[in-house]
Parts: C-alpha cells; sequence; structure tokens
C-alpha cells in the first residue's frame, strides 16, 4: 500500500512524497491515473478554444521538433492563467516553478562545482526565457484569450 508521507532533513526542510508499506514487485501496478487527469498533446489541440490557434500558427506548432512542447507549454499557460476556474488548478497549485534550478539565483548556482551541470541550468535558463518571449508575442495576437497581467 502507497501511503502519502513527509520527510524531513535533519537542516528541517520537507519533502512531500510517497512511501511504500510493502514490497512493491517488479512490473506491479501500484498507482492509476485516469486518462481524463491527463494533459495530452492530443487534448491540447482538440482544445475548443486553443485548437484554432495551433491550426492558425501551425508552421509554429507543427513544424518545429519542440512541437509537442510548445502545445503543451501555450495549453499549460492558458488554463494556469484561468486559476481557480481551472480543472486543472489542484495541479498548477501543488507545483513550484521555482523549485527549478533555472529559476536559482546565479550565486546558488556558482556553488555547484560541476562546470558542466552549471552550464546546463544557465542553458535551460535560456531556454525557458526564449519561450517565454515567443509565447508572449502569440499571446498579444490573442488578448481576448490571454490575459498577460495573469501569466508571469
Amino acid at each position: 500500500m502507497i501511503c502519502p508521507a513527509v520527510f524531513r532533513s535533519d537542516s528541517g526542510s520537507t519533502l512531500v512524497g510517497s512511501a511504500a508499506r510493502d514490497t512493491i514487485d517488479v512490473n506491479e501496478v501500484y498507482l492509476y491515473v485516469p486518462s481524463k487527469l491527463l494533459i495530452t498533446v492530443d487534448k491540447a489541440l482538440s482544445h475548443e478554444v486553443l485548437g484554432p490557434i495551433y491550426e492558425e500558427h501551425g508552421y509554429f506548432f507543427k513544424g518545429t521538433p519542440d512541437r509537442d512542447y510548445l502545445v503543451l507549454l501555450l495549453f499549460m499557460i492558458y488554463e494556469h492563467q484561468k486559476g481557480p476556474a481551472s480543472f486543472w488548478h489542484p495541479y498548477f497549485t501543488a507545483i513550484e516553478p521555482d523549485d527549478l534550478p533555472c529559476h536559482w539565483d546565479d550565486a546558488v548556482i556558482e556553488l555547484i562545482e560541476d562546470r558542466e551541470l552549471r552550464e546546463q541550468i544557465y542553458e535551460m535558463r535560456e531556454d525557458v526565457e526564449s519561450d517565454w518571449d515567443i509565447m508572449k508575442k502569440l499571446m498579444r495576437v490573442y488578448p481576448e484569450t490571454f490575459d498577460l497581467s495573469k501569466c508571469t
């Protein structure tokens, strides 16, 4: 049986997760996720509001190697800005984007001894900023659909 758990370090920081009371066998299914809870590319592409935007900008959403990522990114931005009205609001309130290393202060990143890892974090930050700039330009074309003041 899987149970919710809170793990605390000696320093007092916590991590919410789960723990198994019994051994979980290899290939044993212990968690089922209903398909209606999944955020998928197909679900995003067939969205009644966003579907036409994806079609209108097919060169962007279909013609790049990042197609799936960009489709999901726009979908999540749209749903996130809806706040409590979004079906996925509980998910958005549970995640903490600031936990991503690309959002850490430079001083913290510089404490990492592995030079390659630091470079990857800075590269990830540049990618996120670039993607956000692209999404903002697209969202400005659809002010009736996107409220940029709610998108940070």
